[in-house]
C-alpha cells in the first residue's frame, strides 16, 4: 500500500529556506518583500518503506513562503489565502492527507478549506504535539533525577481547551501533584472534578499564581499567561513548557534567566526501520516536528482522515497517537524553542546547574 501525503512546512526565517543560495547582495528587507510576492511552492519530498511489502509512502513538502514571523504579523486573511494556495498545490500533486504544521493556529478555518477540496483530509498534528511534549517532560525528569510521581507540576491556562486536555493527560500519565491555574474558577472546578473522578488525582485549583509558580518544578502554559508575570515568580531550576499559540516568551522575563529551561516543542526521531529518502532543505536529518510525525503515522496506518482538527481536541486521540508513535518507534530527540533546536550544550549546562544547586541545598 502506498499513501501520498503533504506537509505544509514554513521556515523559521528566510536564511533557513535559502541556505543553499548566495543572497549577500539582498538586504533582509528587500528579500522579505520579494519573498512575500512568491506563491506557495514545492520544496521537496520524502519516501519510505517500513518493511518489505508492508507499507510504502510518499510525502510532499510544500511551503507557503511564510516565515514564523510572517505568520504572527501578517493579516489573518492573507495568511489563510496562502494556506489555501499551499493545500491546493499539495492536492494537485496527488496528496490525499495534508499536515498543516506551523499553520495550525488557523485551524478554525480548516473547515472552509476542506469544503473546497472534497476527499482531502487535514490534520494539525496537535495530538502528537501534546504526546511529544509529555515525552519531552519524561526526558527532563531523567535529566534532573526527578520522579514524575513526586514532581510539582503547574498548568497555567488550565481552563483553556488545550490546557484542560493536557492537565487531564498529565494526571493519566502519573502526575500526582498537579496545580490548575486560570481566571475561570468555574471551569477549573469542573476540570478538577473530572480529573479526580477519572484518575484519583486531586488537582489543586488556585488563583495564587505567584505562590504556586514559586514552588513548581514544571510549569506548562496551555493558554494565555496571567498579566504581570515578570519571570521572577519561577523557582530556580524550573522547566517551562509553552504549548500556547501566543508564544508567551518573546524576549524578556524568563528568557533572561539562565536557571530556567524553556521549550515549546519536542522533536521526534524517525525510527531506523523506516527507510527514508529525503529531498528537502528543512529536514536534513531524521528528526521531525510532531506535526509531521503525526501526518507520517496516519499515512503509515493508511488512515486518510481529518485527525486533529478543531480547537477541542480529544484525550483519546492524544493517547492513541502516543501509542502509535511507540508502536512505530518514534522517539523524543531534542527540544526546540520558536522553531530552533536547543543546543545539547545548553541542556547539559542547565543540568549541571541544577545538580550543583542540589548539592548546595540538599533536602
Amino acid at each position: 500500500m502506498e499513501t501520498t501525503f503533504a506537509y505544509i512546512a514554513d521556515p523559521v526565517n528566510l536564511e533557513q529556506l535559502y541556505s543553499g543560495f548566495k543572497l549577500s547582495f539582498w538586504s533582509a528587507a528587500s528579500l522579505s518583500r520579494v519573498h512575500l510576492k512568491m506563491p506557495p511552492r514545492f520544496l521537496g519530498e520524502l519516501s519510505w518503506e517500513s518493511s518489505p511489502g508492508r507499507c510504502r509512502g510518499r510525502g510532499l513538502v510544500v511551503t507557503g513562503n511564510l516565515t514564523r514571523r510572517h505568520l504572527e504579523g501578517l493579516p489573518r486573511r492573507f495568511v489563510l489565502k496562502r494556506l489555501q494556495q499551499a493545500v491546493k498545490l499539495a492536492a494537485a500533486r496527488g496528496a490525499r492527507l495534508v499536515g498543516l504544521g506551523p499553520l495550525s493556529p488557523f485551524q478554525e478555518e480548516a473547515g472552509l478549506i476542506l469544503s473546497r477540496f472534497p476527499g482531502l483530509a487535514l490534520t494539525t498534528g496537535r495530538s502528537m504535539a501534546l504526546a511529544a511534549a509529555w515525552e519531552g517532560l519524561r526526558k527532563i525528569f531523567l535529566l534532573l533525577d526527578l520522579e514524575p510521581e513526586e514532581a510539582q507540576v503547574a498548568v497555567v491556562g488550565a481552563a483553556s481547551p488545550r490546557g484542560a486536555l493536557f492537565s487531564h493527560f498529565l494526571a493519566r500519565q502519573g502526575i500526582n501533584y498537579l496545580s490548575l491555574l486560570d481566571p475561570d474558577q468555574h471551569r477549573l472546578d469542573s476540570l478538577a472534578r473530572l480529573i479526580l473522578r477519572d484518575t484519583g488525582v486531586a488537582g489543586k485549583v488556585s488563583t495564587q499564581v505567584a505562590r504556586v509558580l514559586s514552588r513548581a518544578d514544571i510549569v506548562v502554559f496551555g493558554g494565555d499567561s496571567p498579566a504581570g508575570l515578570s519571570g521572577e515568580e519561577f523557582k530556580a531550576g524550573a522547566v517551562l513548557c509553552d504549548l500556547s499559540d501566543s508564544h508567551l516568551f518573546n524576549g524578556g522575563g524568563p528568557l533572561l534567566r539562565e536557571d530556567l529551561f524553556i521549550f515549546d516543542e519536542c522533536a521526534l526521531e524517525v525510527p531506523q526501520e523506516i527507510v527514508l529518502r529525503w529531498r528537502c532543505p528543512l529536514f536534513p536529518d531524521r528528526r521531525v516536528p510532531p506535526s509531521l510525525a503525526e501526518t507520517m503515522i496516519l499515512a503509515l496506518e493508511g488512515r486518510l482522515e481529518s485527525y486533529s482538527l478543531g480547537r477541542k481536541l480529544r484525550i483519546g486521540k492524544v493517547e492513541e497517537m502516543q501509542r502509535l508513535s511507540h508502536h512505530y518507534g518514534f522517539q523524543a530527540s531534542g527540544f526546540r524553542f520558536r522553531g530552533r533546536d536547543i543546543p545539547s550544550v545548553k541542556i547539559r549546562r542547565f543540568q549541571k546547574r541544577i545538580q550543583s544547586m542540589t548539592r548546595s541545598f540538599p533536602n
